[in-house]
């Protein structure tokens, strides 16, 4: 299998993670016109986003992960910023994503929940300690698996769809902002994909083929299980259980059911591996640690949180998701903007690709950021 291919698998990989499963009902509530503008708008920014840092690591000699990037074109205050705001979005979805494969496997087999995110955090740990290149074909699989459980989830789900169930937005399209970012949000894989694919050129028709699957992907499957289950489907589950795979198997029985948890558990696992990937790499090639050292605290913070809220409940899924994308997200978003501003006056290479800075665009995308962080907050 070629670089190219393995390099488009792991972005999509990244991306389709945890947020899937809580896009339908955030989108149920603001109206799903609304919801998939949203979609479409937020999937064109971080494509932007994607092809910037790109080109800012094409534009540097050294092989670097984001904070070591963020420390060549923000200096050492730029890089503590971006390792603090990394380190909260990825251990916050690497948390995110162990809550999840508990579920959906609890939903699949049955039994407790915690014991199932303990074995996948085993698993995982397994896995990642493997390398970049058993990462790179696992990605692979699990990206033609998930395309193609949703198209047949899709099929199957289609005559329960109800025109009635595309109900009025009953919440503000604000509410709806950090969980579409979380579900977009693949950004720090780039250097990853950047040192897999040759030849180097190609990193741009991989980007966007890695960033527009997914988008395509949560349309369809965000509009299938809207219709299925409405707004009202997901009130009547508990406040754990208000995820798209919980709903779905309890609107439809028999095979649709058993893949969509099928699917969950492969989207989850997948953008599970690839970040922790990235935060293993960071420690190694910005803080020049060992690989042994690197993995064991790339897996040791996650697990110790996801345990800490097994016992005291401090969150909920879709709550978790939410903060995560609008402040740790929005903030990284907005650094690399910043990046790619100054590594056009400051690179050391002539990159494989260059795409135009736009002032009113750059302006753009870190208001829409800035302006998300603020509403999170307050």
């Amino acid at each position: 299998m070629s670089k190219f291919h393995l390099s488009v698998a792991t972005l999509i990989g990244s991306i389709i993670g945890a947020g899937i499963l809580g896009l339908p009902f955030v989108i149920a509530q603001v109206g799903i016109k609304t919801g998939t503008i949203m979609l479409l708008v937020m999937g064109v920014l971080l494509m932007i986003l994607n092809l910037q840092l790109g080109e800012v690591a094409l534009r540097t000699k050294e092989k670097h992960q984001v904070t070591g990037l963020a420390n060549i074109y923000l200096g050492k205050f730029g890089k503590e910023v971006m390792t603090v705001a990394m380190l909260i979005g990825t251990t916050g979805s690497l948390v995110a994503y162990t809550i999840g494969e508990g579920l959906s496997f609890a939903s699949l087999f049955g039994g407790q929940p915690y014991i199932y995110s303990s074995l996948f955090l085993i698993f995982t740990a397994f896995i990642l300690i493997k390398g970049l290149k058993t990462l790179g074909m696992f990605e692979l699989i699990m990206s033609l698996i998930l395309g193609a459980i949703v198209l047949i989830v899709s099929i199957i789900a289609m005559p329960a769809v109800k025109i009635s169930n595309f109900q009025a937005p009953t919440a503000s399209p604000l509410m709806a902002y950090g969980v579409i970012l979380f579900s977009l949000y693949g950004i720090t894989t780039i250097p990853v994909i950047k040192e897999m694919i040759t030849p180097k050129k190609r990193l741009k028709q991989a980007i966007i083929a890695g960033s527009l699957t997914p988008l395509a992907l949560y349309i369809l499957f965000t509009t299938i299980t809207i219709g299925a289950v409405g707004l009202s489907g997901f009130m009547a589950l508990d406040v754990e259980q208000r995820i798209a795979s919980a709903a779905l198997q309890s609107t439809i029985n028999g095979a649709a059911g058993i893949l969509i948890n099928i699917f969950a558990i492969a989207a989850m696992g997948t953008s599970f591996l690839a970040i922790a990937t990235t935060i293993k790499e960071t420690y190694m090639e910005d803080y020049n640690l060992s690989e042994k050292t690197s993995w064991a605290l790339t897996m040791f913070l996650p697990a110790s949180l996801y345990l800490l809220n097994a016992v005291y409940h401090k969150t909920n899924f879709i709550q978790l998701i939410g903060y995560v994308g609008a402040l740790s997200y929005g903030l990284i978003a907005i650094l690399i903007v910043i990046m790619f501003i100054r590594a056009k006056k400051l690179g050391k290479r002539k990159p494989e690709y260059q795409i135009p800075s736009h002032p009113l665009l750059n302006t753009l995308l870190i208001a829409v950021f800035v302006v998300g962080i603020i509403i999170t907050l307050f």
